[in-house]
């Protein structure tokens, strides 16, 4: 279960104390991800679809689809803001309240995508549950993905 307050230690070693960034901000980001998700190919399978319909395997998945992924996940302008809001909701690395300057320091920028998977996920994980809820109603089975 996510908590509040949850602490991850980062590749580099440095702490991220994770806060929840709010209702409003969480479902901006829920609904900016799978805007993205539908945008995204795997083989002949939009991302959207394959995971709304339980139809993704890994067997199907090319390098390409998986470049192509963090591309249009990376790559993304709205994507970044939204998450670094995200992350000002709250959330700490190495005790320090992450704000609009923390990554302007050069050394702290090879924290910045791991801030983002982790904040991200833990964000939008409550989400993904009760879509499992649903989609299991529907006669559908789901797994529940891990952050690592």
């Amino acid at each position: 279960m996510i908590q509040t307050n949850e602490r991850v230690v980062l590749p580099s070693g440095r702490a991220l104390e994770f806060q929840d960034p709010g209702w409003a901000l969480s479902c901006k980001l829920k609904c900016l991800v799978f805007q993205l998700a539908r945008q995204t190919n795997i083989g002949d399978m939009n991302l959207g679809e394959a995971l709304k319909g339980g139809g993704l395997s890994m067997e199907k998945v090319e390098v390409n689809d998986l470049k192509n992924v963090f591309c249009t996940l990376l790559g993304s302008e709205e994507l970044d803001k939204l998450l670094l809001a995200c992350m000002k909701g709250g959330s700490l690395l190495n005790g320090v309240r992450i704000t609009d300057q923390t990554f302007e320091d050069v050394i702290l920028r090879e924290d910045f995508i791991p801030c983002q998977k982790e904040v991200g996920w833990r964000t939008l994980s409550p989400f993904f549950k009760s879509l499992g809820s649903l989609l299991s109603a529907l006669g559908i089975q789901t797994t529940t993905p891990s952050p690592t």
